[in-house]
């Protein structure tokens, strides 16, 4: 996710620091400017990924929740992954490309001395209907797996012109399209964060199975898991 923006807001004596991002997909949007631009994509499936397992399940709760007109409400997790066996099928050459810029991202999130990011994925089945209307199109075999939505058109089947690495990537068989991007990148390695590793990975013996770890390990560890689920 992009930072498009940062403002500092000074109100009765206090400071607020304001930072604006881009979305990994787009929402609904009401505005007269948005009129002409197609619905966005109904988001069957949404994954939060860090590569830790220690808390990394959806509840009961969050399952039982009714979807939105954009996206499922359920936020999917690092076990709900492993235990449905799914991974993202995007064909090797482009994982390669992938994981060659994700590998460039990671080194310099580690150099910044930040952790607890996610990979968030949300899942749209051209296939199945959502509870708002849904993009549909195709790719050409040229176009290595990319799709974009020009928004500065009506039709609704212009998912095929490449454009770098933005937009959502279409699953290898062409059954599902992925949006992609990192998330809750600025959280630093402080106190704090010091603080709930000791407690949780020594004293309370669960080692590196939580999600805080060290900035370099929990780089480490979140590439091996994205590595894995790409394919």
């Amino acid at each position: 996710a992009r930072v498009v923006a940062m403002h500092l807001l000074q109100l009765h004596a206090k400071t607020f620091h304001i930072i604006v991002m881009e979305a990994v997909w787009s929402q609904p949007d009401s505005s007269p400017l948005c009129q002409q631009a197609p619905p966005p994509q109904f988001m069957h499936l949404i994954y939060d990924l860090k590569g830790s397992t220690q808390g990394r399940s959806a509840s009961a709760k969050d399952i039982a929740l009714p979807p939105t007109p954009s996206q499922t409400a359920t936020i999917l997790k690092d076990n709900d992954l492993r235990l449905s066996k799914r991974i993202f099928e995007i064909g090797y050459s482009l994982r390669n490309r992938y994981l060659s810029q994700l590998k460039k991202d990671v080194r310099f999130l580690v150099r910044m001395g930040v952790l607890d990011y996610s990979m968030l994925v949300g899942v749209h089945i051209p296939r199945l209907s959502g509870t708002t209307k849904i993009l549909s199109g195709s790719v050409d075999d040229d176009n290595d797996g990319f799709v974009s939505v020009e928004r500065n058109q009506k039709s609704e089947e212009n998912m095929g012109e490449q454009d770098g690495w933005k937009g959502p990537i279409w699953s290898k068989d062409k059954q599902e399209v992925y949006h992609i991007g990192i998330i809750d990148y600025l959280v630093p390695y402080g106190l704090r964060k010091r603080g709930e590793y000791f407690l949780k990975s020594k004293v309370q013996g669960f080692g590196d199975t939580i999600s805080v770890l060290p900035p370099k390990e929990y780089g480490e560890r979140f590439l091996e898991f994205i590595s894995k689920v790409l394919c």
